[in-house]
Parts: C-alpha cells; sequence; structure tokens
C-alpha cells in the first residue's frame, strides 16, 4: 500500500512518499491530518519560515542515501514522513522510523545542529528490540522553520518539550524509551520533568546542561587550557556573544564553512568516503536553510563546556528518582560529565556508562557499543 501525504503538508515542504506494507499497523496505516482550525486558547501562532523547495528535495535524497548505509532498506525497513502538529499554529516535524510497532518505542533526539541522520549508525542494532523513531527537533533539521520568537530561557525549552509532547500524542505513543543526544539529552531531562508519566527509561548521550553555568568560571578556565585550545575557546565566545548560529556562520563564510564542514564530517565522524558525501551534501543544504530555534542555544547554554542556564542535576536528583536513567559519554568527551557521576554515585537508579575510543558524538564514533548498553539495559528491565 502507497499513502502519499503531498496534500498534507506545507506548501514548502516537499512531498514525501510512504510505502506501507499492510494496514494493520497503526503507525504505518496513520492518515496524516492537519488540523483544521485552531481555539480561541491557543496563542498567536508562529510567523512560517519559507525554506527553498530545492533545498529540502536535496536534503531529503540525501537523507535517503545516508540511511541506506544503515543496513536496513529506506520505505522498507525504514520509513520517513512528516507529522502534522498544532503548535502555535501547524508546524510538522520530520521522522524516521524502523522496527516492529509490538516493539516498544525508543525515540532519539539529536544535538545541536543535528538531525536524525546523525542516529543513521545505530538504528538497525536499535531496531532488533525497540520500534525507533528518531525526529528532527521543532526548527532544526527537515522539521518546520517557525520564526523563532522567543526571548527568555524558560520559554525556550518550552518550545522543544511541548512540540515533542504534541508529537508523542500525534503517534499514540505511550510509556516510551527517550533517548537524547547532548542539547537532545538536556531536552529529554526536560521533557521528562514534566510529562514523567510517559517516561519508562531515560538514556542521556553526552547530555548538555547537568552541571551549571555558575559552576566555572570562564576566564579560570581558560587560564587552565593550552595555548591552541584557549584560542579557539576565545573564538568561540566572540561568535557565541554576537549570537552567531552555524547557520549564519556557514552561509557567512562560504568556501571555508564548506572546508570545515567537510573535514569535520570525515575526521570527526569516522565516516567512509561513501558515507561523507551525501552527509556532506544533507549539512550543506540544512545549513544553508533560514535559522530558526537554532537561535535558542544562547538562552540555554553557556560557555565553557555546554553548561546551562538552568542545570539539571538537582532536578534529576529531587524529582527524576523512580525513572531508570543512563548516562552513556565517550572517554574522549569534551561535555562535563561531574554531575553525572555525582548522580550515579547517590541514586540507585541512575546508570554511568564511559565508551572507550568515542568523543562526544558517541553515536557516530562507537555506535554498537552505544546499541549494547541501551538493548542490555531493556533486557535487565
Amino acid at each position: 500500500m502507497e499513502v502519499s501525504i503531498e496534500n498534507n503538508v506545507p506548501e514548502h515542504h516537499f512531498p514525501i512518499k510512504l510505502n506501507l506494507e499492510n494496514e494493520t499497523d497503526p503507525i504505518r496505516s496513520l492518515k496524516v491530518q492537519i488540523p483544521k482550525s485552531e481555539t480561541e486558547d491557543d496563542p498567536l501562532p508562529f510567523q512560517e519560515i519559507l525554506v527553498n523547495k530545492e533545498q529540502i528535495s536535496s536534503a531529503l535524497s540525501a537523507e535517503e542515501t545516508i540511511f541506506g548505509f544503515s543496513g536496513l532498506k529506506v520505505y522498507d525497513e525504514i520509513h520517513i514522513f512528516d507529522v502534522p502538529i498544532k503548535f502555535r499554529g501547524t508546524q510538522h516535524i520530520h521522522t524516521v522510523r524502523s522496527g516492529s510497532s509490538s516493539s516498544p518505542p525508543l525515540v532519539l533526539i539529536h544535538g545541536y545542529g543535528g538531525s536524525s541522520v546523525t542516529f543513521y549508525k545505530m538504528i538497525k542494532d536499535l531496531s532488533v528490540k525497540f520500534q525507533v523513531f528518531c525526529i528532527d527537533l521543532l526548527g532544526m533539521g527537515l522539521s518546520s522553520r517557525p520564526k523563532f520568537e522567543i526571548y527568555n530561557t524558560e520559554e525556550c525549552i518550552a518550545f522543544f518539550v511541548d512540540s515533542i509532547e504534541e508529537w508523542r500524542k500525534a503517534l499514540k505513543l505511550d510509556q516510551i524509551t527517550l533517548c537524547g543526544h547532548s542539547l537532545g539529552g538536556y531536552l529529554s531531562v526536560n521533557y521528562a520533568l514534566k510529562y514523567s508519566s510517559v517516561i519508562k527509561r531515560l538514556v542521556l548521550m553526552s547530555p548538555a546542561g547537568i552541571n551549571g553555568a555558575d559552576d566555572v568560571n570562564f576566564e579560570e578556565y581558560l587560564k587552565h587550557s593550552g595555548f591552541m585550545r584557549r584560542q579557539f575557546l576565545k573564538l568561540a565566545s566572540n561568535l557565541w556573544h554576537k549570537k552567531y548560529t552555524p547557520n549564519k556562520l556557514y552561509q557567512k563564510t562560504g568556501f571555508l564553512g564548506r572546508y570545515v564542514l567537510k573535514l569535520y564530517i570525515t575526521k570527526h565522524w569516522s565516516s567512509t568516503k561513501a558515507e561523507a558525501k551525501p552527509l556532506q551534501s544533507y549539512f550543506d543544504k540544512i545549513l544553508s536553510m533560514p535559522e530558526s530555534s537554532e537561535a535558542a542555544l544562547h538562552m540555554l547554554l553557556k560557555l565553557p563546556r555546554a553548561r546551562a542556564v538552568l542545570p539539571m542535576e538537582e532536578y534529576i536528583r529531587k524529582n527524576l528518582s523512580k525513572i531508570n536513567i543512563v548516562f552513556i559519554y565517550g572517554d574522549r568527551d569534551w561535555m562535563d560529565s561531574s554531575g553525572a557521576s555525582r548522580l550515579h554515585k547517590e541514586l540507585p537508579n541512575v546508570d554511568f556508562h564511559l565508551i572507550r575510543g568515542a568523543g562526544h558524538h558517541a553515536n557516530m564514533d562507537q555506535p554498537k557499543e552505544v546499541c549494547k548498553i541501551m538493548v542490555a539495559d531493556i533486557k535487565k528491565k
């Protein structure tokens, strides 16, 4: 059975076709519908940012190629579609799904500047035990890009958390395992704090924001850094205070930006040459799109080491003692793991894993080791 959602996507979005193998699967036979009207209680809708159709088409094509390297067949074992949600107007959350509908749902949330494609190396192994959903955060990847008119930390957190909840309700998922990487980890904790009744387990891969921004003095931190790292941090601080986003910086730097992107993908994500090309093409198109919720970073985190304006350590300690929480870091990770380590020592519901041979992107550096931990936890419980 083939279902086209072409008529239900926003005008600027490239239509995606889903090949659905049977009508009994509640997700695969999902009738995607956009709500017809707003209620009187809805806040003013976000202004929509129009995105070039060719950019979206090219990014989707590259995305399909990338997930083809997962070892699963795209549109047979992997399904790519948009889920319309009613959230300050009509938005959509770009979604990648794999695994049996009878398996427990696992939702993967990417880090800052990333998207669902950053999990392509994990999706096959995880699909053995889970029904896997990879989503692009609202305003990032191939999800809707509303104009981001939010100016404080609490509203910023609510923007992401509540849009994820609307997505979950649209797919009628219950008792999910929620896994977030970096910024996605920080948002996953915030989601669990607000919607704890639907969380079965939290898996936090190098989560940002466990420690607080006031825990470290930036100038003192610079003094104890090597010369090259000190220069890099000074540059990063300068760009940070000017509120640059990856999109703004990439579009401004032209050839240099494309060169750095290519270097980063080939060197830091351990991709083969065959995989590097579509990854570079995909992120070239994503970074060339107008910025949206990328602007949230400056309201959520601070330098150094992505410490939070509203840190999560104490919130976890006081409010999430009944949820199994799994922390995963790389042994070469730049993210501060001290808060997670303290929670592991203090709370019986918190596990802590350090993966050898991995940096901040353990999902790219050592994906099989990450999957072993996640699958073992589901067996253990």
